[in-house]
């Protein structure tokens, strides 16, 4: 269920031109409140606006929204064939382009980068190596966002009860394609207990971070519940809710305009499809049937809850460049 989970190429985060379309077609059209909200927070905490750092930034989706306030967008990721696709998109001198895992700093100015954006790829790094990654490249007073969104709801309840039964199975399936045991698996396990927590199993620690690093869950309904419409009740105890706030973290929730939606049941195979489901494997085939049965013709109405992490550099961190994390008090 988690981005870039198509195993059989040689590095699991490679993907071609058509799975970006698929991408684009079956994720939100994220509204420009979302990024002004970073970028709020960013101002306040004196952050500057002439480099900012895509991490994980796979064919580029996100990189342009960013380049109408940044001066300079550096776009990066661990696969040559998904910049090959962001190169594609993204023309001009403002962007430049890194082949690499957030994880790996080699090569980044120390204290060069105005703010570090991971949007829906964080899970797939090593989270103690990317946070003194990012230390290493973010100025004093840097921020560091990261965003997970993908896993929608719909308000019809009937048919969000349908629609679950098509994330689970496909979540379910997803994890057990790797055979147990093997590096993917283990990768899909690390990765998946952070997917399934809504991020919320991602600690901000203040050796990296200032206190009151922010945690919000944007557009999450009453009924709604993001590890429940995501892990099935048959492997809950393989990948368990996890948190790791922090004492001084600030949780909130609030609503952001721009992230409902319309669709039929086209528009729904759109979304299963960007989520790398296998829909031809026999549980799907039934789980699909029981979804097309409640919604036929109709049109449904969803939401795309989102959670948005924001931290600010610790003014007291320091990564050298050997990579040692030193401290002063």
């Amino acid at each position: 269920m988690t981005d870039r989970t198509t195993i059989a190429r040689h590095n699991i985060y490679d993907q071609d031109d058509a799975f970006w379309e698929a991408y684009r077609q079956g994720r939100p059209n994220i509204p420009e409140s979302f990024f002004q909200r970073i970028y709020d927070y960013h101002s306040h905490e004196g952050g500057a606006f002439n480099l900012v750092h895509d991490a994980g930034a796979g064919g580029g989706v996100l990189s342009a929204r960013f380049a109408t306030r940044f001066n300079h967008v550096l776009v990066s990721d661990p696969s040559a064939d998904n910049l090959n696709v962001a190169r594609q998109s993204l023309a001009g001198d403002q962007y430049e382009f890194r082949l690499g895992k957030l994880e790996d700093f080699s090569g980044l100015t120390t204290q060069s980068v105005d703010m570090v954006f991971c949007g829906t790829s964080l899970h797939w790094c090593d989270l103690d190596q990317a946070f003194e990654s990012i230390t290493h490249q973010l100025k004093p007073g840097g921020t560091f966002a990261a965003c997970l969104t993908g896993v929608a709801g719909l308000h019809d309840q009937t048919a969000n009860k349908a629609w679950r039964g098509v994330i689970r199975q496909g979540h379910a399936e997803v994890l057990r394609r790797p055979p147990h045991g093997s590096d993917t698996y283990h990768k899909l396990k690390s990765t998946g207990l952070l997917v399934a927590s809504a991020y919320d199993a991602v600690p901000l620690p203040e050796k990296y971070f200032e206190r009151g690093a922010r945690r919000l869950k944007l557009n999450y309904p009453p009924w709604y519940s993001w590890w429940d419409q995501l892990v099935a009740l048959d492997v809950r105890d393989e990948w368990p809710y996890v948190n790791a706030f922090g004492l001084h973290d600030v949780v909130s929730s609030e609503e952001d305009s721009g992230w409902g939606f319309e669709t039929e049941i086209k528009g729904l195979r759109t979304i299963a499809e960007a989520l790398s489901l296998d829909l031809s494997s026999p549980g799907l085939v039934k789980a699909w049937a029981e979804l097309q049965e409640v919604v036929g013709d109709r049109t449904v109405h969803g939401v795309w809850p989102c959670t948005l992490l924001l931290a600010t550099k610790a003014s007291n961190s320091a990564v050298h460049e050997n990579g040692e994390l030193q401290t002063t008090v």
